[in-house]
């Protein structure tokens, strides 16, 4: 397995959540972990053309992302603490 290959897996099995918005590439260009040994060769979006007034995600799609995971964070909460 190559190298790059190693890299997309361990990011991939860090950061994806299946119920958050976008990809896992989109995802992990978001990505907060900052002690990861990863963070400066992981997979990022790029997109086709940057401006100032576009970045990688709309705001609906980050405002969507955010709610997801405040749901998945509450779900999992809530089954923490009925278990």
């Amino acid at each position: 397995m190559s190298l790059r290959k190693k890299i997309n897996q361990n990011c991939r099995g860090c950061i994806n959540y299946p119920y958050a918005a976008g990809n896992w590439r989109k995802q992990t260009t978001l990505c907060t972990v900052t002690n990861c040994s990863f963070r400066e060769v992981s997979p990022v979006t790029k997109p086709k053309k940057l401006s100032p007034r576009r970045t990688r995600w709309s705001n609906a799609e980050i405002a969507q992302h955010d709610q997801k995971i405040k749901n998945l964070e509450y779900k999992q909460f809530m089954e923490a603490l009925y278990a």
